[in-house]
């Protein structure tokens, strides 16, 4: 009786205190507070995760990746798609952006008169989407296949 009564109040002051104050913090900040799709959720954990592992965790800093013929090809590798979330995407993102200013801004009226061509107005907008897509997903599937070498 003495012990579920301890582990009853230890487990009720951990829940009390992990929603008060909750773990991983970091990541709820990056979660956005309105509704999105589960697989923008799912996009969103694994590339800030990957981000948080070279960024904060220090992984360089704590991790040598030059002591063997594996080690150095991770730490490249590493490196690599490090470089690819934070400079191509947000490089693309940002011409994105551009390509959306572009777009003629089409009252309803107007857009039934005229005979507009998608690929005109949207094409470039379409090709960097694709490929801001296919560069995550790249790095989504390399951190998942080295996920026990990234955190262990």
């Amino acid at each position: 009786m003495k012990y579920s009564f301890l582990y009853y109040f230890k487990e009720l002051k951990v829940k009390i205190k992990t929603f008060f104050f909750p773990r991983q913090r970091w990541l709820y900040r990056k979660l956005p507070r309105h509704w999105i799709d589960l697989d923008s959720c799912v996009e969103i954990c694994i590339l800030e995760r990957f981000r948080y592992f070279v960024e904060k965790e220090g992984c360089f800093k704590n991790t040598d990746y030059v002591w063997n013929e594996e080690s150095k090809v991770l730490g490249e590798e590493i490196k690599k798609y490090y470089d690819l979330l934070t400079i191509r995407i947000l490089a693309l993102e940002k011409d994105l952006d551009k390509a959306w200013e572009k777009v003629p801004n089409f009252d309803l009226f107007d857009l039934n008169k005229k005979k507009t061509n998608y690929s005109e107005n949207y094409g470039e907008i379409d090709r960097l989407e694709n490929e801001i897509f296919d560069l995550k997903t790249e790095i989504m599937e390399w951190v998942i296949k080295r996920r026990d070498y990234l955190w262990t």
